[in-house]
């Protein structure tokens, strides 16, 4: 072998070895990056578990305020009801009171004028 096929040998062989060095750092890079993305994997994870958890605790206190609202809903129009039939018995009371005090101002006049017959009968 001749100078010149050794030295391009030699040229050959630390190519290699610079791509090698070369592969050996991306393969580190590699692994570094990969070593994130599975802690940001893992950090991403525990948000997800937490919103979910959160999210149920959200849907149970929404379903408790959905049956409070019901709930209310359902004393309300009772109570609703209940006000209509005080005043429709509240009416009616009325229209009795009504009736009888126009019958007490007959009964009133009358004795008014039964009065005054009375008086001038005795000449006062």
């Amino acid at each position: 072998m001749s100078m010149a096929e050794l030295d391009e040998l030699r040229t050959e062989v630390s190519g290699l070895r610079e791509l090698v060095r070369m592969a050996d750092s991306d393969m580190m890079d590699t692994r570094i990056l990969l070593k994130h993305q599975t802690h940001l994997m893992v950090a991403l994870r525990e948000v997800q578990n937490t919103a979910n958890v959160t999210f149920g605790e959200q849907g149970q206190i929404l379903g408790g305020m959905v049956v409070a609202i019901n709930e209310l809903q359902i004393r309300v129009s009772t109570l609703d009801k209940r006000v209509l039939d005080l005043t429709f018995k509240f009416d009616r009371e009325i229209a009795g009171v009504k009736a009888e005090v126009a019958g007490l101002k007959a009964e009133v006049a009358g004795l008014g004028e039964n009065i005054t017959a009375i008086m001038r009968h005795l000449g006062i």
